[in-house]
């Protein structure tokens, strides 16, 4: 059975709409690996340029982090897309969005 465009348009526009804003938060703890990894090889510290405790986050760890969101958000996203072409719209909607 296949979606009318109709439809499909105001599917996809659903998933934008759940799926974007965590797509931006990955994107920002990327970005904040960043920022520490060129503060990094600039020899800035910033531990003590922004007062951290010696107990902060790498960049390292924080790309661990974001690598995992990496991995999970698109994970959930394929599933729900996948739940939801197919009919099973309370499969879909338990979707951890």
């Amino acid at each position: 059975m296949r979606m009318s465009a109709d439809l499909r348009d105001l599917f996809l526009y659903e998933v934008f709409l759940y799926y974007n804003p965590l797509f931006l938060v990955a994107l920002m703890i990327w970005l904040w690996g960043v920022n520490l990894w060129v503060f990094a090889q600039s020899s800035v510290n910033y531990v003590k340029v922004f007062d951290l405790a010696q107990t902060h986050l790498s960049h390292r760890e924080i790309w661990r982090c974001a690598t995992w969101l990496t991995l999970i958000v698109p994970t959930s996203m394929t599933a729900y897309l996948y739940l939801y072409s197919h009919g099973e719209v309370s499969l879909a909607a338990s979707q951890p969005v």
